[in-house]
C-alpha cells in the first residue's frame, strides 16, 4: 500500500504542504518541502537521498499530472492486468519540467502549491523523523526560501 499526499510540517521553514509518501516497505518513500527544498527519500534497500533530489523528480510527475488533464481510457484491462496508458502530453510536459534548473522548476511546484487547499487535518508529523543535525545541513546549503513562515 501506498499513500501520497500533501500535508505535515517541514522541519526546516515550517511550511505545511509538503510532498509525502509512505506505506509498505520497498516503495520509495518521501517527504519533500517545495519552499525550501528539503527532502529525504528511500526505499529501504537502496542508498538514500538527501535534498531536493528526493522528491524533485515526484513533484515534477505531480505538476506534468495536473497541467496534462488525463483521458478517457487512461487504464485499459488487457489479459487480466492493469496497465497504464501514457498520454503523450504528459510525457511532454514531465520531460519539459525535468530538463529546467532545479530551483525554477522548485518555483513552479511552489506556486502550483500555494494554490492547493491547507490539508484538513493539519498534521505536524512528516514521514520519517528528522532531529537538529538534518535541519542544519540541508540550512547550511544556504537553499532559497520562497515563503518566510
Amino acid at each position: 500500500m501506498l499513500i501520497e499526499s500533501i500535508g505535515g510540517k517541514c522541519p526546516c521553514c515550517s511550511y505545511n504542504k509538503m510532498f509525502q509518501r509512505y506505506g509498505s516497505l520497498g516503495h520509495y518513500l518521501l517527504d519533500g518541502c517545495p519552499n525550501c527544498g528539503f527532502g529525504y527519500g528511500s526505499n529501504q534497500h537502496d542508498d538514500d537521498v538527501h535534498g531536493v533530489d528526493a522528491w524533485i523528480g515526484y513533484g515534477a510527475h505531480v505538476l506534468a499530472s495536473v497541467l496534462s488533464p488525463s483521458i478517457d481510457g487512461e487504464f485499459m484491462l488487457r489479459d487480466g492486468n492493469i496497465e497504464i496508458f501514457q498520454d503523450t502530453r504528459y510525457v511532454v510536459i514531465n520531460d519539459e519540467l525535468l530538463s529546467l534548473d532545479k530551483n525554477i522548476l522548485r518555483k513552479k511546484i511552489f506556486d502550483w502549491m500555494e494554490t492547493q487547499d491547507p490539508p484538513v487535518f493539519e498534521s505536524m508529523s512528516t514521514v520519517f523523523k528528522y532531529d537538529q543535525s538534518d535541519v542544519d545541513n540541508h540550512l547550511s546549503t544556504n537553499p532559497i526560501i520562497f515563503k518566510k513562515i
